[in-house]
């Protein structure tokens, strides 16, 4: 799962990267590059975690809540910065909390700090062209993929723990041998 997940990430953000170019001309003159740009984003969101999210019930549960939350930054956003940041909060409360949910603080801590690196490094990225905001989106999604290095899903029918909480149980387990 962790390389399918590291795969599946980086050619997703290279096809909704390279895909910005097309979109921005279409519907930019329709909602002005701003409106069209947070649209995009605010879409790719919801279908980067449902894409990935395994079959079934969390799939549901990921798209809907995805959704909703898109929904709500989409309409309480006040500029084009906040529904970026958004659309990171989109990924990473879907991700982290409905998909794939962990150890809270664990996870809350992984999901900052992805969020805040691929923003940092789409930021970077970003020019003034349809071509360099494609690149912008590329490069938030090759540090979204390091997800899968740090904390794979779980493997479903599998209860999933902690490696601290492993480590603990079998230490636990050896003193226990021992005594």
């Amino acid at each position: 799962m962790r390389s399918a997940g590291i795969l599946s990430t980086l050619i997703f953000g290279a096809a909704v990267g390279a895909a910005w170019p097309a979109v921005s001309l279409l519907v930019g003159p329709l909602l002005g590059a701003s409106g069209a740009l947070g649209l995009y984003l605010l879409a790719v969101a919801v279908a980067y975690v449902t894409a990935l999210a395994p079959r079934g019930a969390r799939r549901v549960r990921g798209a809907l809540a995805g959704l909703a939350l898109a929904f709500t930054v989409g309409v309480l956003a006040p500029n084009l910065a906040s529904v970026v940041a958004g659309a990171a909060l989109v990924v990473a409360v879907c991700r982290g909390v409905v998909v794939w949910p962990g150890p809270r603080v664990r996870t809350l801590t992984l999901e900052i700090l992805l969020g805040s690196l691929g923003l940092l490094l789409a930021r970077w990225l970003a020019g003034g062209d349809a071509i360099s905001v494609g690149l912008a989106i590329w490069g938030y999604f090759v540090v979204q993929s390091a997800f899968f290095c740090v904390r794979a899903p779980a493997t479903p029918g599998i209860p999933e723990m902690d490696p601290f909480d492993l480590a603990v149980r079998r230490a636990e387990q050896l003193l226990a041998e021992e005594v």
